[in-house]
């Protein structure tokens, strides 16, 4: 059995105590403004990054079975569809405040909005099924004897991730 990494479980520990400090300045207002909103939200904002780093040094070194990726992948993807069902059906047969189109459920599913509905919540979860997609090339490179390999795969997939085309 590996030893277990104290530091990872006090970064995720800071990155949940973040989470929840910034959902709720988000939620009650209470840092909207002024200087020590801005400074919490500043410090709070890298709670993702930092779940992402701590899950990928876990994951990185370790041997993948790509079968059990890709049907953990798959469940993620099933569960993640089932919720997005269930909140559009509340959407149009509980709320129906907005009128929808089949077009927008389809881009729903696919991981867009839903009409004027608010669904910036599957965020997260649009994030975690792309960096798991992405994971078994990452892993490839990270493998490589050729570390030029997995340098330029995180130069191209920073590039993804940060750059804005207009």
């Amino acid at each position: 059995m590996k030893k277990r990494v104290v530091g990872y479980d006090i970064i995720k520990s800071m990155a949940m105590f973040f989470v929840v400090m910034l959902h709720y300045s988000f939620y009650t207002r209470f840092y909207s403004s002024g200087l020590a909103g801005t400074a919490v939200t500043v410090l709070c904002v890298v709670c993702v990054p930092l779940f992402f780093a701590v899950n990928g040094a876990l994951l990185l070194p370790r041997k993948m079975d790509e079968a059990k990726h890709y049907r953990k992948t798959l469940n993620i993807v099933i569960v993640v569809t089932i919720w997005r069902l269930l909140a559009a059906a509340f959407f149009v047969f509980v709320d129906g405040s907005h009128p929808v189109t089949l077009k927008d459920l389809v881009l729903f599913l696919l991981g867009g909005g839903f009409g004027d509905y608010p669904t910036g919540y599957f965020w997260f979860m649009n994030a975690l099924i792309a960096v798991y997609l992405v994971l078994p090339v990452m892993k490839m490179a990270f493998d490589s004897e050729r570390k030029l390999a997995f340098n330029a795969l995180l130069a191209v997939l920073a590039g993804f991730t940060v750059a804005r085309i207009p």
